[in-house]
Order: structure tokens, then sequence, then C-alpha cells
């Protein structure tokens, strides 16, 4: 079990669930209130009414990348990745546009033997915000599958990969306003760089998985 999704059910959950060794973590969540005003209902799709990053998302399209997506053949659809897939560097990805928790988010990537998306240099982190621009044709915040939860500063990927390449805005990560922001989301500002975000907001997210 990765680290990520482990650390953030013990550090949510460590009075409420008993977790067993060999269990599925992503199967433990319940209901938690993570801040004044913001509940957040496992196993429900109602629309956290506090998620205002999902209300306002960073829409500021570059024409420089919009010129590139007309013309790349770098990320294309692939048999080997499956229908609603695309291909880079022998990796699979894929844009989900429904809304969801990171530990949700993850969990159902998991289910599709994914996980959310790890990213090791800046022409991959292209293709893939090229990826959410084809699909809502705007520089949507989604989640990938960055995490700080089991140590805070240090920063991992869900699937176990090194993170040895990041893209932080100026003064990213901050756990801003005090707050405990333990989750990445991409395409944040309009810079379109990583953010870090308290892991219950929702948001769309992007899956990857090995060829």
């Amino acid at each position: 079990m990765r680290w990520c999704v482990v650390g953030f059910i013990i550090s949510l959950f460590r009075d409420v669930v008993e977790l067993r060794e060999g269990s599925g973590c992503e199967e433990a969540l319940i209901s938690r209130s993570s801040s004044p005003g913001l509940q957040v209902q496992a196993g429900t799709e109602e629309e956290d009414p506090l998620c205002l990053v999902e209300k306002h998302p960073a829409a500021v399209p570059d024409a420089d990348l919009k010129k590139e997506k007309a013309t790349s053949d770098l990320v294309k659809r692939s048999d080997r990745c499956g229908h609603g897939w695309s291909q880079f560097n022998n990796r699979c990805f894929r844009y989900i546009s429904g809304a969801q928790t990171w530990p949700r988010a993850e969990r159902n990537c998991r289910s599709m033997g994914a996980t959310l998306a790890s990213v090791h240099d800046v022409h991959e982190y292209h293709e893939i915000q090229r990826l959410v621009l084809t699909a809502t044709h705007s520089y949507q915040q989604a989640w990938i599958g960055g995490c700080d939860i089991h140590e805070d500063g240090h920063w991992m990927w869900s699937d176990g990969s090194a993170f040895g390449y990041a893209d932080w805005c100026p003064g990213e990560p901050n756990n801003g306003r005090g707050r405990k922001q333990d989750c990445l989301q991409m395409n944040f500002s309009s810079a379109k760089c990583w953010d870090d975000l308290q892991c219950q907001y929702k948001l769309p997210y992007v899956c990857v998985k090995k060829i």
C-alpha cells in the first residue's frame, strides 16, 4: 500500500477506523469534518459547498500549447492502453471529469488498474495539460498523484515512483492559511503550475497506468 494512501487514512481516521494489515485503505472512507463548515461524506456524490477551486477553475488559454496540441503526435490513443486512454512515454493517461476528493480519486484510478498520475519531466507535464485541454477546452485544475501526507514537506507520488520533477507555483507548497494541504493539484493560477491543497476538496483528476 502506497504511503500517500496509507498516510492519508491514518492521519484522518486514526481514532475512528482500525486498519487491518493487508486491507484496502481506500475502502475505509467515512464521514469526516475536515475544517469548520467543510463536510465530506464518503460514498456520496454530493458537491462540497466550499469547493471554491472546483467552482472557479483556472481556464486561461495558452496559445503556444494550443498550437502544439493541433500538431503534436506525442499523445495518442492506443489499442495497448484501451478505450479512453492516451499513450505517452510507455504509459497510459486518462482524464476523469467527475470531481472527487483526492483519496476517492486515487481509489477510482486503482479500480481501473491505475493510480493518480505521477509526472517526471516538463514534457510529460505539458502532455498531461494537453490531455486536459482537449477534454475541457480549458486548463482545468485537477488532482494528480503527489502528496506529503506521510511526512510534511516530503512529497511522494502515489504510484511509488521517485518525485524528481516539480512545477510548483511561486511560494508553493505552503500549507496556505495554516491549513494542512497534503495533496497536489495541477493547472493552478494563470501560470498553470502546481499547488498544495486540502485533500477533501473535489476536483477532476488524471489517472496513469503502465502499458
